[in-house]
């Protein structure tokens, strides 16, 4: 194993709500969850094998295995990428076989052949803070698209993106209509990528999700804590809140504060971001508004 000692930037378009506030990540948030499987912005703790990269903002502590599928890396930034990346300190002995593990600190070891080892490096943990929280924030603004639910009959659950607008369909959830157990039996998704949002601030999940769609994000914007405890088999995306993947397991990517798996994560999202991320009705009235402004300004002056 070689160790190293050594001490898709992109500023993204300011976000315009309805109320006139704006905001910008300075990462690429589709870049991050497009590389990465598990995304934990503050510790993170495996208790599960894992088949996709893993970015950790703060500490990691593992005895498990990290073992991607076509040994992939996951990439903070052209100079940060990784099999892991950890802000924090490396701790435990996680197992990798030609991997990449790029961390701050490393009180720990990592097991297995191949593997080259940097530490002492300055991974930007806010920026990707901001990245993801950013991203929730937006995604959380976007009206309905059309897409519908019925999660009326515990045992013949449905959801659908509907028709999507120019690739993208989005629905908006209060945690009372989402939070039902049984089983999801009918899912379409016609989008490039299909965003729910869903409220409330404790998410329970029981119900079991068994269809993999990695372009679909359940956001989970107001959550300070995520308990999956089934099969959820899409994207999930909770910078705010301490996630605790208890059971089931997911071929896309998941994103939380302090994460802590005891399942496995399989991949990453696959669909696409608006770019910037579409203003939601009101917003684009109020743009309306300050061009017409601006272009009756501009004819005083011309007359």
């Amino acid at each position: 194993m070689r160790i190293i000692q050594h001490g898709l930037a992109l500023a993204t378009a300011a976000f315009l709500a309805s109320a006139g506030a704006s905001q910008a990540a300075t990462l690429d948030a589709e870049g991050l969850i497009s590389s990465f499987g598990t995304i934990a912005l503050g510790d993170y703790t495996l208790k599960s094998h894992t088949e996709a990269p893993v970015y950790v903002g703060g500490n990691f502590d593992s005895d498990q295995s990290i073992t991607p599928r076509g040994n992939t890396q996951g990439t903070v930034t052209p100079s940060i990428k990784g099999t892991l990346v950890v802000g924090g300190d490396l701790a435990g002995r996680p197992t990798m076989n030609n991997g990449t593990v790029v961390t701050n600190t490393m009180s720990g070891t990592v097991q297995g052949g191949n593997n080259t080892v940097t530490t002492g490096a300055s991974v930007p943990v806010q920026d990707v803070r901001n990245a993801m929280e950013g991203l929730s924030k937006d995604l959380a603004q976007l009206t309905d698209t059309g897409a519908s639910y019925d999660f009326s009959d515990w045992n013949q659950m449905s959801l659908s993106s509907g028709t999507p607008v120019d690739g993208f369909s989005v629905l908006n959830l209060s945690s009372a209509d989402f939070l039902k157990t049984g089983t999801l039996k009918t899912f379409g998704n016609l989008a490039n990528t299909f965003i729910v949002n869903v409220a409330g601030s404790v998410i329970n999940i029981g119900a079991n999700f068994n269809q993999d769609d990695s372009s679909v994000i359940f956001n989970f914007y107001e959550a300070t804590e995520v308990n999956v405890n089934s099969t959820f088999g899409f994207g999930i995306l909770s910078p705010f809140a301490t996630l605790n993947l208890n059971a089931g397991g997911t071929d896309t990517f998941v994103v939380g504060n302090d994460v802590n798996q005891y399942t496995e994560v399989r991949g990453t999202f696959t669909g696409t971001l608006p770019s910037p991320v579409p203003l939601p009705a009101a917003g684009w009235l109020l743009l309306g508004s300050i061009g017409g402004v601006a272009a009756l300004r501009r004819r005083r002056k011309a007359a």
